[in-house]
């Protein structure tokens, strides 16, 4: 087997242990995502599941056949949730409309994941934006 997967990026840009890894993976030690991480042992399917549902990216991505990425640290997710309150002045109504329901689904997978996972640091971080981007608009 090689190491092809991108578990420990993945891992290390949460900070999270390899014990912390294993408990959100349920079933499984800190060996075993120690050999995850170095492509020594595959995971089985439920547990790439977990694991991509956790850190919110394809299991192809998390696997390493993917290149391209749905995750998004506070920065990337902050400059995507400003867009929705950029002026509407030169977007047609349609697109507009489009644009608003793509990044509001996004959010909402987005916020559900952090809330699942118990991100609190994250959605506090989210609230305060929201915070800042409502004065801003007033």
């Amino acid at each position: 087997m090689s190491n092809t997967n991108r578990l420990s990026e993945l891992r290390k840009k949460e900070n999270l242990s390899q014990s912390a890894l294993a408990k959100i993976a349920g079933g499984v030690t800190p060996q075993s995502i120690s050999l995850y991480e170095k492509g020594q042992r595959e995971p089985k399917i439920k547990t790439w599941n977990k694991l991509a549902d956790y850190f919110n990216v394809s299991v192809s991505y998390l696997m390493g056949i993917d290149e391209e990425s749905d995750y998004y640290d506070n920065k990337t997710m902050a400059k995507k949730i400003a867009k929705l309150f950029e002026p509407e002045k030169k977007t047609p109504p349609k697109e507009l409309g489009e644009m608003y329901q793509q990044d509001l689904d996004y959010f909402t997978k987005f916020y559900n994941n952090l809330l699942e996972n118990k991100k609190f640091d994250q959605l506090e971080t989210i609230s305060r934006f929201f915070d800042v981007v409502k004065k801003a608009y007033k």
